[in-house]
């Protein structure tokens, strides 16, 4: 995974980073004519779903597994050729699973088996989270300031993990940004993936658009690795982020009015 890590430095953030662009392929899998663009389409997915089964990111594997429910209950109800994703999908766990015995590398069953709702399975981030919100109640839910909390949460670490180990982040946006600029500021970028949501879905439920499902797609996997990752000082995903929200206020500026 380290040689997978890409121009980011980090697997998690490649495999986030793939993970957000992936429902883009799927369109072109729901909307591929010739033979070409359906050979096409279906070998860029192998090659995609490889890549992130190579990568080992435990937050990408909860990502792909909703992306990949949504696009399946959409293929059923609108498109059932695209229902060939299915294979393609054991095809790519059944490669990388012969890849990892062959090369003495840990496997991909055990990685995703190991994924549990603990905080020693998640990094303790359930400990960090819980920092984030003590420090959020002693300081008056008014925040300790804006890219602070590198520094403020500190005391807190100190308590329950090691003097060589500190986190910079809290490793959920939301929670961070709670301790950073307080309860309002939060609730407001909050807000702005719940409106976001409420477009998306509400014109997805009227018309079944492919391009409906591929923007609540992209925005459930921004918002999965937002809540166990740190996107916001990510500047591939901040990129993509703003293009996301761009997109969605363009396509529904109707409906906002």
């Amino acid at each position: 995974p380290s040689l997978l890590k890409g121009l980011t430095g980090n697997k998690n953030i490649t495999a986030a980073f793939i993970l957000v662009k992936l429902p883009f392929l799927f369109y072109l899998i729901l909307n591929s004519k010739t033979k070409f663009q359906i050979f096409s389409s279906y070998l860029f997915l192998f090659l995609t779903l490889c890549t992130i089964f190579l990568l080992k990111a435990r937050a990408a594997y909860l990502s792909l597994f909703i992306i990949s429910i949504l696009f399946i209950l959409h293929s059923v109800i609108t498109s059932r050729k695209s229902l060939f994703f299915i294979p393609i999908f054991i095809l790519s766990f059944i490669s990388i699973t012969f890849f990892n015995k062959y090369s003495n590398s840990s496997s991909l069953t055990s990685e995703i088996s190991s994924i549990q709702f603990t905080n020693e399975a998640s990094s303790s981030r359930f400990m960090l989270w819980s920092n984030a919100v003590e420090s959020t109640i002693n300081n008056n839910f008014i925040g300790v300031g804006l890219g602070n909390w590198k520094i403020e949460s500190l005391p807190y670490w100190n308590k329950n993990g090691s003097d060589y180990i500190v986190p910079y982040h809290a490793h959920n946006d939301f929670f961070e940004l709670l301790a950073e600029v307080g309860f309002h500021a939060a609730l407001l970028y909050f807000l702005l993936f719940l409106f976001s949501f409420y477009l998306i879905i509400s014109s997805y439920l009227k018309t079944k658009s492919n391009i409906d499902l591929v923007i609540l797609c992209s925005l459930v996997v921004y918002i999965i690795d937002a809540s166990l990752n740190f996107p916001l000082e990510r500047a591939v995903m901040q990129f993509f982020f703003v293009c996301l929200i761009f997109l969605i206020f363009t396509k529904y500026e109707a409906k906002v009015q």
